[in-house]
């Protein structure tokens, strides 16, 4: 699989900050500004929730500051083989001894991570070990519990006749 994305190592190439609200009625909302600069200062972004929650009967009860590590999104730089389409994934559950769960996703996956002929997992191919490791260590006293693949279907533009 190709990676154009930088390495994750501290030095972002940008950053996103959510914003949620709740109102007087219950209601939920969440605004986001993306692509801001990665150095962007804590101070800066502080100032703006303020000058934000200072001006609206909503509540604003959550911040979240997203450190984004980017490249171009260039399709050339994708493999176009059988499972080429990002909707067609597999999909790792996890779960914790209070029945939480948290989900992770191979998008587009390789030939190699299927029993050949079938839509399901080879747990032989070395690299699910490789991957599940991966999951479990993103995850506080999580298990995988399954592993399934999905396909999604495609909807394309209709064309009159």
């Amino acid at each position: 699989m190709a990676r154009t994305a930088p390495t994750i190592n501290g030095t972002p190439t940008l950053r996103r900050v959510s914003f949620r609200w709740i109102d007087a009625t219950g209601d939920k909302r969440s605004d986001q500004v993306e692509d801001l600069p990665a150095n962007l200062l804590d101070a800066d972004i502080e100032a703006y929730a303020v000058a934000l929650g200072a001006n609206s009967n909503a509540a604003l009860y959550s911040v979240e500051v997203i450190d984004i590590y980017n490249s171009t999104a260039d399709k050339s730089n994708a493999v176009d083989a059988v499972e080429r389409s990002v909707f067609d994934n597999f999909v790792i559950l996890a779960k914790n001894s209070l029945n939480q769960s948290r989900r992770f996703y191979v998008p587009a996956p390789e030939a190699a991570l299927f029993v050949d002929g079938t839509d399901q997992f080879d747990p032989s191919e070395t690299e699910w070990g490789n991957i599940l490791a991966a999951c479990v260590a993103l995850t506080d006293s999580y298990d995988i519990i399954s592993i399934r693949y999905s396909e999604r279907k495609e909807k394309n533009e209709a064309i009159p006749v």
